[in-house]
C-alpha cells in the first residue's frame, strides 16, 4: 500500500492508477463544480494522461493541459471562452478558428 497526498492530506491507496484518479475526483472541488489542478508529473507517476482523459470524459468535465499542470473544470456546463486581443467582447472558440 502506498501513500499519496491529495489536497495536502495523506491518502492510502492500493490499486494504482484507478484509485489515484478516484481520490482526485472525490475531492470537494470536484463535487462543488470547482477546479482541480494536478501536476503532470504527479499524474504520470500514478496514472497516465489517457486514463485521466477517460475519467474526465466520464464525468463530462473539461480538461486543460499547461506546460506543468492538468487543470480540470468540474462543471459539465462550463463554456470555453477565448478573449481576442483588440476586441472588447469575448468570442467562443470554434474548431476551425485559427486566430
Amino acid at each position: 500500500m502506498k501513500t499519496i497526498y491529495v489536497n495536502e492530506k495523506p491518502e492510502l491507496v492500493e490499486d494504482y492508477p484507478l484509485e489515484f484518479l478516484n481520490v482526485i475526483f472525490n475531492a470537494k472541488s470536484a463535487s462543488a463544480s470547482g477546479v482541480l489542478k494536478r501536476s503532470i508529473a504527479t499524474v504520470e507517476r500514478f496514472a497516465s494522461e489517457i486514463q485521466l482523459r477517460r475519467v474526465v470524459e466520464q464525468h463530462n468535465f473539461q480538461l486543460f493541459k499547461t506546460s506543468k499542470y492538468y487543470i480540470i473544470i468540474c462543471d459539465p456546463d462550463a463554456k470555453l471562452i477565448r478573449l481576442v486581443p483588440g476586441r472588447p467582447e469575448a468570442t467562443p472558440l470554434r474548431e476551425n478558428d485559427n486566430d
